[in-house]
């Protein structure tokens, strides 16, 4: 007869209270009780823990009951985890932590619960992702606020080179940019490297370009960012960016900054030729009237 999480958890946790054998019982706890947290079954955890169990037993794979309390939305059952001493910085054999969890799945309230038990907002998981990437490239503003006032660092860097302001400009959801502008305000303001370049060469400047982000590009600017670096994929500069899809008052404002409009790229194009194309006619004339040819 198939055993129940919940059976198999509670088991464990009666053998526990009796004084029996703990090898059984152990093994049994140690593997099932994160099943039971994984499936949300809030009794069989709570009579586990109330019977003495560990509550940082651990499966093979290296989860916990609050990492995987955590993964599946656990509210409930992560806030008894914790109330019971589980260690929120585990690391499971795929890189993830019960924060990194919450994160990428946006369970704020369990995000929040987490940073109250002091778990480390830097820790970097598969990828090097930290929470704060992975909050920051879905615009979730509450998130990226609470792991910004926990300590959380702006400028640690995904395996691609990539940090929470640069991941934030991949605008996910092109249907509402609002969460993205404020996510990247919130990053700025808490120090966000501006001039940060991923492992493409790709800046936040390119990417505050062609988002037509103008606070952002100057702020880039004013720090000092190369206003020609080149991208190491395509070879195109942020005055490309910023053409292709049309944002004059960028345009303008890199022209000024000392954007080069000879730069051509690697399928032998320049700005001009991308504006013309998509049909941009004020930034065609901008680039016109900086000697721009094509």
């Amino acid at each position: 007869m198939h055993r129940t999480y919940r059976t198999i958890a509670l088991l464990a946790a009666w053998l526990l209270a009796a004084g029996g054998s703990l090898s059984f019982a152990q093994d049994a706890a140690s593997i099932d009780v994160v099943y039971a947290a994984a499936a949300g079954d809030f009794d069989a955890v709570q009579g586990y823990l109330a019977a003495g169990g560990d509550p940082n037993a651990r499966r093979p794979d290296g989860a916990t009951a609050l990492i995987r309390a955590a993964d599946g939305g656990h509210i409930a059952l992560v806030k008894l985890l914790i109330e019971h001493d589980a260690e929120p910085d585990f690391v499971d054999s795929e890189g993830g932590t019960a924060l990194l969890y919450a994160a990428e799945s946006g369970y704020l309230e369990i995000t929040r619960l987490l940073l109250g038990a002091e778990a480390d907002p830097n820790l970097q998981g598969q990828d090097d992702l930290t929470a704060l990437i992975l909050a920051a490239e879905e615009g979730r503003v509450a998130m990226v606020r609470a792991l910004l006032d926990a300590g959380a660092d702006p400028n640690l860097q995904d395996v691609e080179g990539g940090t929470a302001l640069l991941n934030a400009f991949r605008f996910r959801n092109v249907d509402n940019l609002e969460p993205y502008e404020e996510t990247i305000r919130l990053l700025v303001d808490a120090g966000a490297d501006v001039v940060a370049r991923d492992r493409q060469g790709r800046t936040v400047l390119m990417f505050a370009s062609a988002a037509g982000h103008l606070a952002v590009v100057r702020a880039a600017l004013e720090a000092g960012t190369d206003v020609n670096a080149v991208d190491d994929r395509f070879g195109v500069t942020a005055l490309f960016a910023a053409a292709a899809e049309g944002h004059a008052d960028v345009v303008r404002v890199l022209l000024e900054a000392g954007a080069d409009v000879r730069v051509r790229n690697a399928e032998d194009k320049t700005a001009l030729t991308y504006a013309r194309e998509a049909g941009h006619d004020a930034v065609v004339a901008l680039l016109n009237e900086a000697g721009a040819e094509e």
